[in-house]
């Protein structure tokens, strides 16, 4: 395990960690997850999936809250 791989390597291909942004394009009703580079796939432990959890839904309040309708 490193600063790269804070789980060790997963499996061959496993690039290491990747940053993310959550941003609401309010107008658009739309969340947007930014990688800033091509990603595959990504692994979680249990403490980030509840963090992912909480921070998905800290973000949709707000596309309610600032669109003021409902939408899927």
């Amino acid at each position: 395990m490193n600063a790269t791989h804070p789980r060790g390597k997963l499996v061959r291909e496993d690039e290491g960690k990747v940053a993310m942004r959550v941003a609401v394009v309010p107008d658009k009703k739309t969340l947007v997850v930014d990688f800033g580079r091509p990603v595959v796939w990504f692994g979680l432990g249990k403490k980030e999936v509840r963090g992912l959890i909480e921070l998905l839904t800290k973000r949709e309040a707000e596309m309610v809250d600032a669109s003021n309708v409902e939408f899927d």
